[in-house]
């Protein structure tokens, strides 16, 4: 896929990254200082940072929260990415 038109990486890229980052930290203990998010037609090296790995674990807090509360209810802002998922088929939220 290409880079989003306004020119910066999807937030949920960037979390996935430092999520990716937190992970290898805590295989190999080494703390990587960036990554990059390579679209088709774009790359991006994003810093790995205390605020990046904050805000990355308050979203999982979030996740785990409306998890735990049965709470997790689809996110249809963008109804192609429910038109095109792979699971669709068996979803209860799924866009008609």
């Amino acid at each position: 896929a290409n880079a989003p038109r306004d020119g910066r990486p999807r937030l949920g890229h960037v979390l996935q990254l430092a999520t990716y980052c937190l992970l290898v930290e805590e295989t190999y203990g080494t703390r990587p200082t960036y990554g990059i998010i390579k679209y088709a037609d774009q790359q991006f090296a994003i810093h790995y940072d205390a605020d990046l790995e904050a805000q990355m674990l308050q979203v999982i807090r979030e996740m785990r929260a409306s998890l735990a509360h049965d709470e997790a209810n689809r996110n249809h802002v963008e109804p192609w990415r429910c038109a095109t998922c792979g699971v669709r088929h068996a979803c209860d939220q799924a866009l008609k």
